[in-house]
């Protein structure tokens, strides 16, 4: 997110800034995956046509939290996903980011298995980003040029192991669910850097539809293993576990399926069933683990969201305000500025649970 004003900021008032974020998000608690009010039975779940949503703010309704708190003089920029309209009509919020239902993340009915990568929020952890100015242009077999955005070059060097990657996150509204984002599936490396905000990427593992990669999409360092896989915000071992125990994080361990519908008011879930062997990084608080757990948009059951704490399932906790989980601060910051994921990740990586 880039913001400018009349006056360089001091780290106060982008201190307050980030607040005021949280203070803007407030207004979507009360629709974003929580099972925390009056929530849901099963049966009432089950009889529902409507499938669970979360919204969140859309760019109007995000830049007038910004200026009602801090003044008109601040200037938000960056690029807002479209909205999606319904019958005609712009939605309240825009598509589900960080809740799935069950038949979302299965292979077929109810008793099928549990498929971790059709987890919506299983993204790529990143390392570095930069944003397209136009479509990749074909120089060669498997070497095109890139056009970025103004200053975008200077975060890559010669070498770096990158992806293009569309600008969405999630598939447009008409997309049957999960539909995977258009991210290359084999890496290329950074050839050269150019002046005129160009620079030339080669692969041998394939070749991109340029018409995948329009202006606006990624490019991205992935952050890697040590054996060369990436990394996703699930951690490998906790995506193997739940490929394992099929089941959410939260319950106790030996209910695999649905279980009886049981409400669960605590701002907080408990970390019950966790794979053996994390390391010692892993948080000191366990339900900020990404994974899978129960609960979402006041239904209780059949809806998953990422963590057990984050201030989607409660703004409060004691006397203070609860912070975004990894999952929420990685959907804002690519959808407000992808150059920030370096530094999103950075953090991240600080509680990776994995080995």
């Amino acid at each position: 997110m880039q913001i400018s004003g009349k006056a360089s900021l001091s780290r106060k008032a982008r201190s307050d800034i980030a607040r005021a974020l949280s203070v803007g998000a407030l207004a979507l608690s009360a629709a974003l995956g929580t099972a925390m009010s009056s929530g849901a039975t099963a049966a009432e779940a089950a009889a529902s046509t409507d499938a669970p949503l979360s919204l969140r703010l859309s760019p109007s309704q995000y830049r007038q939290s910004i200026a009602d708190i801090f003044g008109s003089s601040i200037t938000i920029t960056g690029r807002f996903e479209p909205e999606t309209r319904k019958e005609g009509l712009l939605a309240i919020g825009a598509r589900e980011a960080n809740i799935t239902a069950d038949a979302e993340i299965r292979t077929g009915g109810p008793t099928s298995s549990i498929v971790p990568a059709r987890i919506k929020w299983n993204w790529p952890r990143i390392k570095k980003a930069g944003i397209l100015a136009d479509k990749p242009g074909s120089v060669g077999r498997g070497t095109f040029q890139l056009k970025m955005q103004p200053g975008h070059t200077s975060l890559f060097r010669k070498g770096d192991v990158v992806k293009l990657r569309g600008r969405d996150l999630l598939p447009p509204a008409s997309t049957t669910a999960p539909a995977p984002m258009p991210l290359t599936p084999y890496v290329m490396q950074v050839d050269s850097i150019d002046p005129g905000d160009l620079m030339t990427i080669s692969g041998t593992g394939g070749t991109p539809d340029p018409t995948l990669y329009p202006a606006g999409s990624l490019l991205l360092c992935p952050v890697r293993d040590k054996s060369g896989n990436d990394l996703n915000l699930i951690a490998p071992i906790v995506s193997n576990y739940l490929a394992l125990v099929q089941e959410p994080l939260n319950r106790p361990k030996g209910s695999p399926g649905l279980p009886a519908c049981t409400f669960d008011l605590d701002p907080r879930q408990t970390a019950r069933n966790l794979p053996n062997g994390l390391p010692r990084c892993t948080p000191r608080k366990k339900n900020m683990i990404v994974g899978l757990w129960d609960g979402g948009k006041t239904f209780h059951c059949g809806v998953y969201h990422p963590t057990g704490f984050c201030m989607m399932r409660s703004r409060i906790q004691g006397s203070q305000i609860s912070g975004f989980c990894t999952v929420c601060r990685y959907f804002m910051v690519d959808l407000i500025d992808p150059t920030k994921h370096g530094k999103l990740d950075d953090e991240y990586a600080k509680y990776y649970p994995q080995p």
